[in-house]
């Protein structure tokens, strides 16, 4: 029974690790977005909750993940602090078909026929609710650690904590004094920031999406808060630090 459950959930994992990718890629052709919207008759139903979550998490924006069908277009959406994405859905009404939730997370149904117009004013709706407002996330760390703890072994345990989204957010980590031996843009007009790190001993591959900006203002030394993950790219697996955050290294991190 055990190894049954495990096994289907590391096919859920699977699943909606490639949901994300998509997305992210998606996401990575678009640019900048104050609400993120991706749908495709790939996706798996089952796991468009999780990759929405994951998302929003990611870019810390609002973000609706969804199957396209024959007719109909039906997917999940997952929100930040400070906006109601169920009200964001009900400024929409007419154009859904259904749609329910609350603040944080909804489900919802569009004719395939009306998405477009959906998407357009469900962006109008975000982009005048965060007018003049700094959409940015207040980082809690979870626990400070080194480069060489990030390992495999770690985050074959923070698998076991999934699934992860609101209500059980990924732990947060946090290294600090970290020397950034590579950088670079990437994505559509370089919105985000790819970066090697190293602490004399240790290398790893980090990612901070939507902070290309940086890639000029950092220094040699960086604090990083980040979540460690997997980065499944051309067949080849490695350890990646999804960076919520970095800044010119400090005295120390507070946890």
């Amino acid at each position: 029974m055990a190894e049954e459950l495990e096994r289907a959930n590391d096919e859920r994992r699977r699943i909606t690790l490639e949901v994300v990718e998509l997305a992210r890629a998606r996401v990575g052709e678009q640019g900048p977005q104050d609400v993120i919207v991706v749908a495709d008759p790939s996706f798996n139903e089952g796991v468009v909750g999780l990759a929405a979550a994951r998302l929003a998490e990611t870019y810390y924006r609002p973000a609706l993940i969804a199957r396209r069908g024959e007719r109909s277009t039906r997917g999940s959406a997952r929100s930040i602090p400070g906006f109601h994405i169920t009200q964001a859905l009900d400024a929409c009404a007419g154009l859904t078909e259904r749609h329910g939730g609350h603040a944080a997370a909804a489900g919802f149904s569009v004719s395939n026929e009306r998405w477009d117009e959906f998407v357009n004013r469900l962006e109008a709706f975000a982009h005048e609710a965060f007018a003049g407002r700094d959409v940015s996330p207040v980082l809690e760390i979870d626990a400070e650690s080194s480069l060489g703890e990030v390992s495999e072994n770690l985050l074959s345990f923070l698998q076991q904590l999934e699934p992860c989204g609101h209500g059980n957010p990924a732990p947060v980590l946090a290294v600090s004094k970290v020397r950034v031996v590579d950088r670079r843009v990437v994505g559509k007009e370089g919105g985000h920031l790819k970066m090697t790190l190293s602490d004399g001993r240790v290398f790893r591959e980090a990612i901070a999406f939507r902070q290309g900006k940086k890639a000029d203002e950092l220094p040699e030394e960086v604090d990083v808060a980040f979540k460690p993950e997997w980065n499944d790219y051309m067949g080849v697996r490695s350890i990646q630090l999804n960076v919520l955050d970095v800044r010119p290294a400090a005295t120390g991190v507070t946890v």
